[in-house]
Parts: structure tokens; sequence; C-alpha cells
């Protein structure tokens, strides 16, 4: 039975999965990346951490979750250098996120260089997204010219709970109609409508939306201008 390995390289840990057929056969993560007296001092140090405490043999392929893939990756897709320059051109929209998924990938690569690696995109779920839905009020050729627009996050998550609530229901994936809600240190909301995703909190970044463990959600933007008027 062929194995397959799934890296979720965050902001400051990185968790995995071995999976062997469908059996889990390890998991775990790494945490406290980067801080004094804490985990590994980077990112490719927790994955080489985390290879050299596995069993590869039969590993088929290894699964990188990535955060932003912006429009053009609506899909799982096969890691090579374009995709990783493609990646790299998204930081500034995730740089909280895609370095991290970046270096997980340049490590796993190196240490596998023969085995496939396979990126799967937070925003991929979202690009069923209505131009209602996805449009800022903004100019029109400003928003096209630089690629503002609602990608939405968590879309991994999102189309999991989606699917997951149809099966317990007993219905058709298409003709369940949910409103899924993914909580944790980032959080988000999204509306699927026969299975794709229709409105989500989330906008042109990870910072949009919901409050959050380090993250406002939305605001006012009077309110900078204010700060700045009184607070001097």
């Amino acid at each position: 039975m062929s194995k397959v390995l799934v890296l979720n390289c965050g902001s400051s840990s990185v968790k995995y999965r071995l999976y062997d057929g469908e059996r889990v056969a390890a998991k775990g993560t790494v945490e406290r990346i980067g801080e004094p007296g804490g985990g590994p001092a980077d990112h490719a140090g927790a994955v080489r951490q985390i290879l050299a405490g596995l069993d590869l043999t039969g590993l088929a392929a290894v699964g990188h979750r990535v955060v932003h893939g912006g429009r053009r990756f609506t899909s799982p897709t096969l890691v090579d250098d374009a995709v990783l320059a493609a990646i790299t051109d998204l930081v500034p929209l995730a740089p909280l996120h895609n370095p991290a998924n970046l270096a997980g990938i340049a490590m796993a690569r190196g240490a596998l260089p023969e085995v496939p690696q396979v990126a799967v995109f937070d925003t991929a779920f979202h690009h069923t997204l209505p131009d209602s839905t996805a449009t800022y009020a903004i100019d029109r050729d400003v928003a096209q010219r630089y690629g503002i627009r609602r990608y939405g996050f968590h879309g991994t998550s999102h189309a999991y709970v989606s699917r997951r609530t149809a099966e317990l229901l007993g219905r058709p994936y298409a003709e369940v109609n949910t409103i899924t809600l993914h909580l944790g240190n980032g959080a988000s909301a999204c509306a699927i409508a026969g299975g794709r995703s229709v409105a989500t909190s989330m906008g042109m970044s990870p910072l949009e939306g919901l409050v959050m463990g380090t993250r406002s959600g939305d605001l006012d933007p009077t309110i900078v201008f204010h700060l700045r008027r009184e607070g001097g």
C-alpha cells in the first residue's frame, strides 16, 4: 500500500500526517519554530526533524497545504519550479503563511527528490465565488490590474465540513446548502450552495473578516485616520 505524507506548515508550527492507504500511520506537530529556547530554528529544520522520525518506505507523494494560490491555482497542483515561482509571487498577499509553505516544500523536495510534491491551496475552493461577492467596490480597472478581489481561505476545511455534513444528513452533496465555520487562531465563515462556495468572510488576504487570535478582522477604515488625527 502506498504512503502519502501531508505537511501543514503554519507560521510557527508544522503539522503532519503519514497515511498508509486510508490508515493514519503517524501524526504530530512540531511547535514553537524560531522561538528562543523553543523548537527548531526554522521550518526547514522542523520538516527535517519530521522526516527523520518517519518510516517513509513506499512513499508515493507529499501533499502540502498552501494558503494563497491567487486566481491561478484552482485545484491540487504538482509542484515544479514554475509553481514555486508563482507561489512566491503571492507572498505579499499572505506574508505570514506562504513563506512557511514554501520552506516546507523546498525542504521536502530536497530530501525526497524522487517523490512528487503536490500543493493543495486554501483559496482553490473559493474560485466559484460569484462576481457579486468576490468584487470590491473600487475602480474595476485598478482591481483587475492589481489582482484585488476576494479570494477566501480555509477552503479545504470548509469543503470537508460541508461534504461531511451532507454525509451525516444522508443527502447528496449537490443538494445541501450550508454555512460552515472554521474556528481556530484564524477563523472564517463560508456559505456553500450545492457544493460551491458562494460567499466567505476572508477576502484578499487572511486578515479580513471575523475577529481572530492575532488579527482584528474587519475594521472601519476611518479608525486609522481618527487615531492618526486624535492620537498623533
